[in-house]
């Protein structure tokens, strides 16, 4: 067991005790002998890893680990910071949204944030929608290339809230309107008056993608208002990852909840 090994087996133990553990004990459960124990404890307690208590002689995390846990603490998922803006989009447009990622050849709802808005359409989270016949997934696989995307199509049938693309060239055609303005619309198939737009998104620095999309009355929405609820949404998701489309210009970043 190489040194490094033997300081994660350590801290790794510590984590799981809440009231320290002495010389032996650790010995025995990272099965090391007393001495080497002694002397990795000795060398983590000299760079702050770990701390001894003067009344009961039990080590516990250090300094250095609690700060480096704090610090881990504080870096929010993509997905969380995706919310905060999803409830800012919420509060000043009315509409709802809802927050997916792509698993294989489907799309996993995750997240949701209600609107003030009657129409208030989203799926619970942990359902899914085949790949291609949701506006979602086609926004998510814009982001891909030709040969992924052709590899997982296949014919599909309707949503339910849209029809799919008919075949592949009619899925290419809206991958590259996509990639041109940088969002999908959903136009409900079964007359019940319900449209959507969709806006992929990726971390700058885990390079995740998600989808945000959010839903509204096509009675009360026509073409005009749907690019322009479209824009605003690119440009609100825009504060949380890179997204397709024409450059944006960011005048602000989505805060923390609470900051």
């Amino acid at each position: 067991m190489s040194v490094v090994e033997q300081v994660a087996a350590v801290l790794k133990q510590l984590a799981q005790s809440d009231e320290g553990m002495g010389v032996m004990e650790l010995s025995q459960a990272v099965n090391l002998p007393r001495s080497t124990m002694s002397r990795v404890l000795s060398q983590m307690r000299s760079y702050g890893l770990i701390e001894r208590d003067p009344v009961t002689a039990r080590f516990r995390p250090g300094l250095v680990i609690a700060e480096a846990a704090q610090q881990c603490g504080a870096r929010q998922s993509l997905a969380d910071m995706a919310e905060q803006a999803m409830a800012i989009f919420s509060r000043e447009v009315g509409h709802t949204t809802g927050l997916v990622q792509r698993e294989g050849d489907e799309v996993l709802e995750i997240r949701a944030c209600v609107g003030s808005a009657p129409l208030r359409v989203v799926l619970p989270p942990g359902d899914s929608l085949p790949l291609f016949s949701a506006g979602t997934g086609r926004a998510l696989m814009a982001w891909e290339d030709d040969t992924l995307i052709k590899a997982l199509w296949s014919p599909q049938h309707a949503g339910p809230f849209e029809a799919p693309p008919e075949d592949f060239t009619a899925l290419m055609e809206r991958i590259a309107r996509i990639r041109r303005t940088g969002w999908e619309a959903s136009i409900s198939s079964s007359g019940e008056g319900i449209g959507g737009v969709a806006v992929a998104f990726e971390g700058i620095e885990t390079g995740e993608r998600l989808c945000v999309y959010t839903v509204f009355s096509d009675l009360h929405v026509g073409e005009a208002k749907r690019a322009e609820i479209a824009e605003r949404l690119r440009r609100q998701m825009a504060t949380v990852g890179r997204v397709l489309g024409p450059p944006v210009e960011i005048k602000k970043v989505a805060e923390p909840a609470g900051a």
